[in-house]
């Protein structure tokens, strides 16, 4: 059974921008860029009777469109051996009310999200003993990674599947966010569209 989680997409631009940051560590298995994402909540595996229920209450979320940008690097657990390479989020209070809503959203469906602490990343690598001077190296090299802020309009509920090689993600639905973005919002993500044909 697959398990599901809520993720907010970037646009191609911000993908691009975090890409940059894949490399320069050998023992680092990189997320590829298509399936870099900023996870909102984990719904674990959901049987097929409460994914209808999760996907009604996933579309009853009423949060405004909102800006967010990235800002700094980091590593899980920041003590001991590394095992995550992540980027970080600028503190937005929008970002979080959102992520308390679509944990509540879960929870209605019928469905426990996975307990843990929400703190805002962007898995770029999973470690595998990486010389600890190699990562300070690392992460002193890219500790002013920012991008500017982007508009978030939607999220999207995905199924992750695990293969021998890593895990596979398939988009299963998009929520828009109610439509009151601004028309500002509207063209960057047209511009960047225009940019990538």
């Amino acid at each position: 059974m697959p398990r599901l989680f809520v993720a907010i997409d970037f646009p191609a631009v911000i993908r691009q921008q975090l890409a940059l940051l894949c490399h320069g560590l050998r023992d680092a298995r990189w997320v590829p860029e298509a399936q870099l994402h900023l996870t909102l909540a984990f719904a674990g595996e959901v049987a097929g009777s409460q994914v209808n229920d999760l996907h009604e209450a996933l579309g009853e979320i009423r949060t405004a469109p909102f800006d967010l940008a990235l800002h700094g690097v980091g590593v899980f657990p920041p003590r001991g051996v590394p095992h995550v390479l992540w980027a970080g989020v600028r503190e937005n209070p929008a970002l979080m009310q959102l992520q308390q809503q679509v944990e509540k959203a879960i929870r209605s469906a019928g469905v426990m999200p996975e307990k843990r602490n929400y703190m805002p990343h962007v898995t770029l690598a999973r470690l595998n003993r990486v010389p600890s001077g190699k990562m300070a190296e690392w992460l002193t090299h890219q500790a002013l990674f920012a991008t500017p802020a982007f508009p978030v309009t939607e999220l999207r509920l995905y199924s992750s599947v695990l293969t021998p090689g890593r895990a596979v993600h398939r988009m299963e639905a998009a929520f828009p966010l109610p439509e009151t973005a601004s028309q500002d919002a509207s063209r960057f993500f047209e511009e960047q569209d225009e940019e990538q044909e």
